[in-house]
This record gives C-alpha cells, structure tokens and sequence, in this order.
C-alpha cells in the first residue's frame, strides 16, 4: 500500500510540474536563503538552502513512506510547511503550488528559544526499489556477434555524571562483531589499515570511508566525519545498533530466503551520505568507488570472484551518466545514438563480451547498488555474471534534469 501510495504522489506530483504555464515557472520556481542559526527553512528538505524541485521530490517520497529515505530533523522541520505538526500530504500540495507560483514561497521562521529539538530515536527500514528510481541494462556478446538489449540492544549508557561514570561509546555489532562508534577512525584503522580511504567533501563536513574489503563477503566501510566514527556500511546477517542511529537495511528479494538481509547501512542521527549533501555534487567520483565494493561483496556471498576495478572503464561509465544527467535522458544509448559499446571501443577497451547497467533517482551509492541486486530485469544477472571480469562505475548530478542523479555501471571481459 505504502509503495501504491507514493507512486500516485509521485505520478501527481509530475503531472502537476507539466502542466504549469511557462510563465509562472519562470515568475517562481525556486527560492534561496541565507544560513541563520536556530531558524526553520520551509520547503528545504535537502537542507541545502534552495527552495526547488529536489525538495518536491524528497517531500512525495517522505508522505509516501520511501523506506530508503531517512530525513535528519532540520528537514522534517522544513517539511511541514503548514505547521501542523505532521510532514503530510497537505505540505507537499503547498510546496508544489509555491513552486508554481500559485502561493508566494514561505519565509524563514525564527525558533523561539524554548524550542527543542525532539529525542534521537532509533529507527529500521527495509531499503528496496523505489519508484523514484529506474534501473536499465543492456548487454551485448562479442563485437561481431549479435546483440541482445534488455531494458529491463546492547545498550549504550551515555552518563551524565562525569566523575563516577565515565562516558561509554556507543557501539553496532554485526555478526558479533563489535565496532567503535563516535571515536578517532584511528580506533578502527589503527593496526589493520584499511585497502582504501575515500574522503568526499559535504555541506557540513569532510566525510571519509575506510573501506575494509580484504575479506569481500564481509566487506566493512567506515564512515567518519571529520575524524570521528559516524556509522558504517557493513556486510552482515543480523545486528545490533544504538539508539540515535539510522539503519538502513539491505535484502536480497530474490534468493531462495527471500528478503534474506545482506548489508546494513547505520549513521548517526542528523548525518547523511547522500549525493545531495555533497559539496560538490559534479565530482561524485568516489560514488562510484563505493558502489564496486558493495559489488564484490554481493559477488562473494554469492560465491563468485570480485571484479577488478577499472579506471579507463570507470571514465566511459561515468561520461555516459555526465551526459544523460546534462542532457535529460535515460537509456544506454549516447545521444548520438551510438550503443554503449562503442563507447568502450572509442576508449580503446578491446571487449570480447560487455554490459551495462544504468540507473536514475537514487542518492546514495549502497541504494543504488541495492536496486540493481534486487531488479527484475539483467541487472542482477549483470553484477553475478562469471562472464565479465573487468567493472568501472560512475554517477552524475544534472542540476535540470527530471531525476537529478544517474548512475552507470560498465562490464567487460577482454579477448583472452
């Protein structure tokens, strides 16, 4: 019902967008405010003080319960836009109207001092693929042959009595493995250094993934903020995670245990990964990164070999998804109409065998990776293939484009 729900928002919400006359597009569309302390943003649902179409979008999702989407407190208080107390439909038919030009666009509203924000809570949802994101694949067999196209509780005590009871950190276990939270990332790295430290700049700060990939099919990525352990991307069956933490969880809908949990995604409250958050979202290169070691240790548990990352390959797949982003468009085709693999060819890759995986919507590496898993078309077939042997990833921002992030992923197995 849930997923029902938000597709009829969503089909609403689109159909609302269409059919606005040119002219009060252009007389609205979009507002921008300046950071101030302790002041509410109506409408800024991806905090990044614009007032536009990605806010719309995030606010259909959160009436239409997306379980992949998780707002921090700033947003869920600028997404009640009517002040009722309740993020509901109402807000989202406000916020459009706005948009269009059809009510002035609300102003910043001051928090009075006694208001607090409301108790850090505890919350799991079950990730899957929304309708706010699309995946296609396409694959074809030797350069000469024919083609084939488918589009397809331990519980944490924090004390307040600094003399009797020290400070105990919180902790996620996975598997019954323990792992640090709110300390150094030299807690984690230190004596076992990670295969790869990934540092990515967002709006409120430095973001940096040690990821721990040694062992594929417990694969482990920790995330810190400015140092300090904020959450982890791990690969697990069960876990344990800490009040004031987010938990996404990662299932596996088409394995003989059907929802089968494979991988957890935990972050500390009032935090977010998402391509959204992200200074600089025309560099999302180390997306892609991240997304490849999700990759191999989906491969592992299904015992399969890991792909080998590859740079000239990653360049292709990320160049088709800077295009379909800059150009508004989604398929494997290039806007010349060229097949995908003649981009590989015009790199210079000599491909005996090759795919390719595409997605549009999702904002995170880990919800992306989960859509293509769990897809009903070749995507999945693509990510367990024991053909291929060679990946490369990218995703791209299109600041004009209908679904705002798209994602590439290229295969290939060279000529042996």
């Amino acid at each position: 019902m849930k997923g029902n729900l938000f597709r009829r928002l969503r089909i609403q919400a689109g159909a609302f967008f269409c059919g606005i006359a040119a002219a009060a597009a252009a007389a609205a569309g979009a507002a921008t405010f300046s950071k101030a302390a302790q002041y509410i943003y109506p409408g800024d649902l991806n905090t990044d003080l614009n007032v536009d179409v990605l806010d719309a979008v995030m606010l259909a999702r959160t009436v239409g319960d997306d379980p992949e989407l998780h707002l921090s407190d700033e947003a869920k208080r600028n997404g009640d836009i009517d002040f009722n107390g309740v993020v509901e439909a109402n807000d989202l038919s406000h916020l459009m109207r706005q948009l269009a030009g059809y009510e002035p666009l609300s102003e910043p509203i001051k928090i009075q001092p006694e208001t607090t924000k409301p108790p850090a809570t505890t919350t799991t949802s079950s990730a899957s693929e929304t309708t706010t994101a699309t995946t296609s694949t396409t694959t074809v067999t030797s350069a000469a042959a024919t083609s084939a196209i488918t589009t397809t509780s331990t519980e944490i005590t924090t004390t307040t009595t600094a003399s009797t009871q020290p400070y105990t950190a919180p902790e996620l276990v996975i598997d019954g493995k323990t792992l640090p939270l709110e300390v150094s990332l030299s807690v984690l790295t230190g004596g076992n250094a990670p295969d790869e430290l990934l540092t990515v700049q967002y709006q409120s700060c430095n973001i940096t993934y040690a990821v721990y990939a040694g062992d594929a099919a417990h694969t482990l990525i920790g995330i810190a903020a400015d140092d300090k352990i904020i959450g982890y991307y791990a690969f697990g069956l069960q876990y344990t995670a800490p009040e004031g933490y987010d938990v996404v969880e990662y299932v596996d809908t088409h394995s003989a245990g059907s929802g089968k949990l494979y991988a957890i995604l935990a972050v500390k409250n009032g935090y977010s990964i998402r391509f959204n958050n992200v200074n600089d979202r025309t560099n999302l290169t180390v997306m892609g990164k991240l997304n490849y070691y999700g990759v191999n240790g989906i491969r592992a548990i299904n015992g399969l070999t890991p792909y080998k990352w590859d740079e000239e390959l990653a360049k292709v797949a990320l160049g088709h998804s800077r295009e379909m982003a800059e150009m508004d468009y989604f398929d494997h085709k290039s806007s010349d109409g060229s097949k995908f693999s003649a981009r590989l060819t015009a790199a210079g890759i000599d491909w005996q065998k090759c795919a390719e995986n595409i997605d549009c919507g999702y904002t995170d590496p880990f919800g992306a990776l989960n859509g293509w898993y769990n897809s009903e078309s070749g995507h999945r077939n693509n990510i367990l293939s024991d053909t291929y042997t060679n990946i490369g990833i990218g995703f791209a921002y299109g600041a004009n484009s209908y679904y705002g992030y798209y994602g590439t992923q290229d295969f290939y197995k060279g000529w042996d």
